[in-house]
């Protein structure tokens, strides 16, 4: 049996973005950063490297529940989905995009901050370009 199953835990590294589909169904966008040691890292005070991977939300419920908890850059997630390859005609190119498409979701930490947590912008895009 095939599996594909992601784990992450990182921190949001991008506003979360609500989509459309082509039939009017929201889904939310955003990239989520992970930080991994490596000793030959070009930056000698922190042997870190990041890796940004964009992540997907189709579960409505799951889209719902983001939007009523506000999640914004710097949050510590933890997810849990699979990833997804699309591949978009943009002018006659072809373009693939790579994705983790969520199931679940957990914040860890929310971002210190004095204001409020902002509900994900609002953008129509029909693209599905993610």
């Amino acid at each position: 049996m095939d599996i594909n199953r992601v784990e992450l835990k990182g921190r949001v590294a991008t506003d979360v973005t609500v989509r459309k589909t082509a039939t009017g169904g929201e889904w939310l966008a955003f990239a989520v950063a992970t930080n991994e040691y490596n000793p030959a890292a070009a930056v000698e005070k922190d042997k870190s490297v990041a890796t940004f991977i964009q992540v997907a939300v189709f579960n409505p419920n799951i889209v719902e529940r983001i939007r009523k908890i506000g999640i914004r850059i710097g949050t510590h997630v933890w997810l849990l989905g699979k990833i997804i390859v699309r591949a978009v005609e943009n002018h006659g190119r072809s373009i693939v995009y790579t994705s983790v498409a969520v199931s679940e979701i957990e914040v860890l930490q929310r971002k210190k901050s004095n204001s409020d947590l902002q509900a994900p912008n609002e953008q129509n895009n029909n693209d599905n370009d993610f």
